[in-house]
């Protein structure tokens, strides 16, 4: 099974925080706040193991990455 990955990033327009799946052109969700769009983000991939959660800085930068196993 292939992972799904989830990508937290700004959302320069609304001055906010989307959650998007590699892969896909649009947001998933969208927050006003990075630490909410994270937790969410944590919340899906755990779901959805295997996955990836890919977190990215203000200027787009990867800043993290937290793999779910299956086996976790």
């Amino acid at each position: 099974m292939e992972a799904k990955i989830f990508h937290v990033v700004p959302n320069e327009e609304k001055n906010k925080w989307d959650i998007k799946i590699e892969g896909r052109d649009h947001a998933e969700k969208t927050f006003d706040k990075k630490d909410i769009a994270t937790d969410e983000a944590r919340k899906l991939a755990d779901e959805a193991r295997p996955s990836q959660v890919v977190l990215h800085r203000e200027n787009g930068e990867i800043e993290d990455v937290s793999k779910y196993s299956t086996n976790g």
